[in-house]
């Protein structure tokens, strides 16, 4: 006889078979009450074995619940469980059927096993995590060398979501995934997980989906590593005029994201103290031959702060279109120790009036396009930006590129091995200063440029 046996109500002891055919229901409710007859805190224990449950049974907050390895309830269809206890059990499958498990869990977080997730990278877990996420606001998830196959899953509450082992919990978007994580409440975390969506098609990893009169504010999204995504982070922003709720008090931490099919990042709502630092994009390996998008994009942002963002490229040179950071109509973002490299096109772009942007030690290495091309840009402010030309760079190359800047303060920047160091057209009111280049034309004005102030030193 086990200690669980000799010291716990067992609902064996009132009439429960456990042989997956009698409805235990009855004798479940009748160790639940003896259990809080006799002291509100008393445990329940199930041994091993499969109880079929056919009408209602409650789970009251104040109890603890046992499952011995192999226990297990088998819950009828059009039949739910309400369940607030804490429940003890290792990692294998608690609730079954298709009956449903309704309330609370009285436990620190749920595990997906519990609910039948098999882990073992063919069966698809969607449905378990699911089931674990209603019952929980915290989903711990072990460790499985396959994976677990996961379609889309619907945060609709603040839920955390992590890997619970020191190995990252590796999940694989299944081939009908579109959105693997679509958040669309406040305050979901999720974090220490391997993402491999190679097999899916146009997807996205983290879909901030804004529902009307309900911004996403304090989401948190860490510690992440993604393999094959088509996009890892969007947002489902589409016309700005009518879309008025935004995503605020953001951080993206810590994400490696490799071999990204389409832009990795692309954000088009966030407005207002978004942290998104220590990630890095890498296309190095990346096969395909069509790497002509930005690696990060940002439009219509506001309040954003990029910190630690290293980008690389393919290194492929008819991706001359390859873009790292693209800008447009962004407003107020600062970026501080970022750097994109091997790069068929340019470092950076911003177009189409962003302004009060800021930039300080950055560096676009290895590229063949510009360094940083800013067009129709008002009151940028740039400080400590290296360039260093990649293999081949064209004739017209060159560190920063202004077209239609306004009221921009550039200064210390770096340019090696390329034509140009510093060229304006349509601009003025600009100070540019502590130019250092090898380039031939260390600072030039084209075309309706006045009242520019560059000074340029080899």
């Amino acid at each position: 006889m086990s200690y669980y046996q000799q010291n716990y109500h067992s609902v064996a002891d009132h009439g429960a078979r456990g042989d997956g055919r009698q409805d235990d229901a009855p004798a479940v409710a009748a160790a639940i009450r003896t259990a809080l007859e006799e002291n509100p805190e008393n445990t329940v224990y199930f041994p091993a074995g499969t109880y079929r449950v056919a009408s209602p049974v409650v789970f009251p907050a104040s109890l603890d619940v046992v499952f011995e390895d192999g226990a297990c309830l088998l819950i009828d269809a059009d039949t739910a469980v309400e369940w607030h206890s804490h429940l003890e059990a290792g990692l294998h499958p608690v609730f079954t059927g298709a009956g449903t498990v309704e309330g609370h869990l009285n436990n620190p977080c749920t595990y997906p096993q519990w609910y039948g997730a098999a882990g073992d990278g063919k069966t698809d877990d969607t449905a378990a995590f699911a089931a674990a996420l209603r019952n929980s606001g915290a989903l711990a998830v072990p460790y499985r060398a396959a994976g677990y196959v996961l379609g889309s899953l619907y945060l609709k509450a603040a839920k955390a979501i992590y890997g619970c082992d020191e190995q990252p919990a590796k999940l694989i978007g299944a081939p009908s995934c579109a959105q693997l994580f679509v958040l669309q409440a406040p305050s979901i975390k999720i974090s220490h997980l391997m993402l491999d969506m190679s097999r899916t098609g146009e997807s996205t990893c983290f879909y901030f989906d804004i529902q009307p009169g309900q911004p996403l504010s304090d989401e948190k999204v860490a510690d992440i590593v993604t393999e094959g995504a088509y996009h890892v982070v969007t947002d489902s922003r589409r016309d700005k005029r009518t879309d008025k709720v935004y995503i605020t008090n953001t951080v993206l931490d810590g994400l490696t994201c490799r071999n990204n099919r389409q832009t990795a990042i692309r954000t088009r709502n966030f407005w207002g103290f978004i942290f998104m630092r220590n990630i890095l994009l890498d296309n190095s390996a990346l096969q395909t031959t069509d790497g002509n998008y930005p690696a990060f994009e940002l439009e219509d942002n506001e309040g954003g702060i990029l910190q630690n963002i290293r980008i690389i490229g393919t290194g492929k040179p008819e991706n001359s279109c390859e873009v790292g950071f693209l800008y447009t109509c962004d407003v107020a973002t600062w970026m501080d120790h970022c750097r994109a490299e091997n790069l068929g096109g340019d470092g950076l772009r911003i177009r189409n009036t962003g302004f009060h942007l800021y930039f300080s030690d950055v560096a676009f290495v290895g590229n063949r396009g510009h360094g940083m091309v800013l067009e129709d840009c008002l009151y940028p402010q740039i400080h400590k930006v290296t360039v260093q030309s990649g293999p081949d760079a064209g004739p017209d190359r060159c560190g920063i590129f202004g077209d239609k800047l306004v009221d921009a303060q550039l200064n210390e920047i770096t340019v090696r091995g390329l034509p140009g160091g510093v060229v304006l057209r349509n601009s003025h009111h600009n100070v540019v200063t502590g130019v250092q280049t090898d380039a031939a034309v260390p600072c030039r004005e084209e075309e309706n440029c006045r009242l520019n102030i560059m000074l340029c030193n080899q």
